[in-house]
């Protein structure tokens, strides 16, 4: 309604799958798909195309099987092109306080975001808007901020 393509919405959810879970976004891609259909837009979906390896070097696995399955489903996801690399840091970090992983997780994609030419204070204004989505998710967020060392590149 907004007029943002319908590809754009999809390859935001594909992008927030291995953050938020596959079984969450599998909803959401259902209820996009409904959405699309009420309102008479077409939903050919585009090729993900390649698969970019950044994003899962901070899910070390002693587990070969599960370091595996994770470089996988985050490199199919900062792969997205239809998302810019700041777009891609903002709703990266923006998962991290819903999912509360605000661990490595979280202080890579605060890098990532820094890397992608967000400045500190608009870091820390995109994890204080979560609070709107859980007060005390997002004090626990700002709290962990304090942690993270974040100078421009």
């Amino acid at each position: 309604m907004h007029g943002i393509p319908y590809a754009d919405l999809l390859a935001l959810v594909r992008f927030t799958a291995p953050y938020a879970g596959y079984p969450a976004a599998a909803d959401a891609l259902a209820r996009l798909g409904e959405i699309a259909g009420e309102l008479g837009i077409d939903t050919r979906a585009d090729d993900p195309g390649r698969a970019d390896p950044r994003g899962a070097e901070h899910f070390r696995s002693d587990d070969a099987w599960m370091a595996q399955f994770v470089a996988d489903r985050t490199a199919r996801a900062w792969s997205e092109e239809r998302l810019s690399r700041r777009e891609r840091a903002v709703v990266a970090l923006t998962t991290d306080v819903g999912q509360q992983t605000l661990g490595e997780s979280f202080h890579l994609h605060v890098r990532q975001a820094l890397d992608a030419g967000l400045s500190p204070e608009e870091i820390r204004d995109a994890v204080r808007f979560c609070g709107e989505m859980g007060v005390a998710k997002a004090v626990e967020a700002v709290r962990e901020l304090g942690a993270v060392h974040m100078t421009s590149p």
